[in-house]
């Protein structure tokens, strides 16, 4: 057998070590995962924050709200985005997992009228919500619609509900509040992020999808983040709060909503609550609070890239440059910077333990 040459040998020895040797070291991506709803917020934020920290990249995934928090809490993701208010004994469930406010926001009643001029405005009630996505009022004019809208020549059009098939904190808050108005949705569904919608109401998968099934349907009616709805030739619906208001939806008309939350709310666990219904005057009654869920036992160089953003979202992020533009309210009362920073510490140390391989 001949001998490999010198200079050869070193070829396949440097080939070899290239191919076994690790990647480059680079910054580990961020993983915000959740509420479709909250998505338009989160990419302007986003983006805004990766331009003044190219090394800390994030990514931005709409996966509805129930597998944002499941993702949060299993590891999967860094931060889980959720439209739902969490109590203590579901956040145990989930590890101890931590919820942070990020912004308030509204869910719209979009309808799809095309005889109806742009910018014409529906009024609705509880009950005559509930009973169009029963199926209970199937012609848009039917003599309840006609009596709610005066002045308004609405067409004979079937109504086509069309509902998402996610586990979807937008559909969470939208039956609390046909729940909290209806006693027709409240003995027959309840309040679900997923509830077993009636026949005849048709599905899609996340905001954008249910958007675009909106758009493409005569006669369609179904329910968006504000932020989704603004800009397109979709109509909105006024609805009636609890004082007997109709209210359109609005970025003032959220912040009136959150009102609701008191003068002073505790900084994170007073935001943790729903505020449907609209017990100030002119608040809209189908708003929420985003929150963003954190495992506390996050290794400890995530989670200061993660409160490193979570500090840009509750600071810079809460001008209206970013909120209103993308259909949100800031939230009422965050700490100053300064205390912010310490709470987020206290709240988020991360878990500095590293396991090591034997060798």
């Amino acid at each position: 057998m001949r001998p490999v040459p010198c200079r050869l040998w070193l070829v396949f020895a440097s080939l070899s070590f290239a191919l076994s040797a690790p990647p480059p070291a680079s910054a580990e991506e961020l993983l915000l995962s959740g509420s479709s709803m909250l998505t338009p917020l989160e990419k302007s934020w986003v983006s805004a924050y990766v331009r003044e920290h190219p090394a800390r990249p994030v990514k931005v995934r709409a996966s509805g709200s129930g597998i944002g928090v499941r993702s949060a809490s299993g590891g999967r993701a860094s931060i889980g985005a959720s439209d739902i208010p969490l109590t203590s004994r579901e956040k145990a469930k989930e590890g101890g997992i931590v919820a942070i406010p990020v912004a308030l926001s509204a869910v719209v009643v979009a309808v799809n009228l095309p005889s109806l001029p742009s910018g014409t405005t529906l009024r609705l009630d509880g009950p005559l919500l509930a009973r169009l996505f029963a199926g209970r009022t199937r012609f848009w004019d039917d003599p309840a619609l006609l009596a709610a809208n005066p002045g308004l020549s609405l067409p004979h059009l079937a109504i086509r509900p069309i509902h998402r098939t996610d586990l979807s904190g937008t559909t969470f808050l939208f039956t609390s509040y046909l729940t909290r108005s209806s006693v027709l949705w409240r003995e027959s569904f309840g309040t679900e992020d997923l509830p077993s919608w009636p026949g005849g109401s048709e599905g899609a998968a996340g905001s954008e999808a249910l958007r675009s099934r909106l758009l493409e349907t005569p006669g369609a009616v179904g329910y968006l983040g504000l932020g989704w709805v603004l800009g397109s030739s979709l109509l909105r619906a006024s609805l009636k709060n609890d004082r007997g208001e109709f209210v359109a939806p609005s970025q003032a008309a959220v912040r009136r909503a959150g009102e609701g939350l008191g003068p002073e709310p505790d900084f994170p666990e007073g935001f943790d609550r729903s505020i449907v219904g609209g017990a100030s005057p002119g608040a809209y009654p189908i708003a929420g609070v985003e929150l963003w869920t954190v495992n506390p036992n996050l290794p400890e160089e995530t989670m200061r890239d993660v409160r490193d953003l979570l500090l840009f979202v509750l600071t810079r992020g809460q001008e209206p440059s970013f909120t209103e533009k993308n259909g949100f309210a800031s939230l009422p009362g965050v700490p100053g910077k300064i205390r912010l920073r310490q709470l987020l510490r206290e709240l988020f140390p991360g878990n500095a333990f590293r396991p090591t391989t034997g060798g």
